[in-house]
């Protein structure tokens, strides 16, 4: 049933993932309070609703990174990171490397295929 009334919050912070997120409105939009939001998400989504939007962040920096040839600061400012240095920091954290050598792996594994 939580999971049903949280589509429509799902909806929006899939589309707008590289913007602030406000979790009021998230809430809001999903027909709860701000609290029952968070446990109702953590408890389907098995992460924060913060944790899931960094998530989503670096898997789209991480899909940039692969697939295009914009700069590292133009992924990550992109992708919703106001800051170059926290969006190195959270990528290598999460991915297990920064995105300069993440972009120069994925560059070498598609050259030797």
């Amino acid at each position: 049933k939580d999971l049903m009334r949280m589509a429509a919050g799902m909806a929006m912070l899939e589309k707008e993932y590289n913007q602030k997120i406000n979790l009021g409105k998230l809430a809001e939009e999903s027909g709860f309070s701000l609290p029952h939001f968070i446990r109702s998400f953590t408890a389907v989504y098995g992460l924060s609703p913060l944790q899931y939007i960094l998530q989503l962040r670096i898997s789209k920096a991480a899909e940039l990174l692969e697939n295009s040839t914009m700069t590292i600061s133009q992924i990550g400012d992109l992708c919703g990171f106001d800051d170059s240095n926290y969006f190195s920091r959270v990528f290598r954290k999460r991915m297990g490397c920064s995105p300069r050598p993440y972009r120069n792996r994925q560059y070498r594994n598609h050259t030797e295929l």
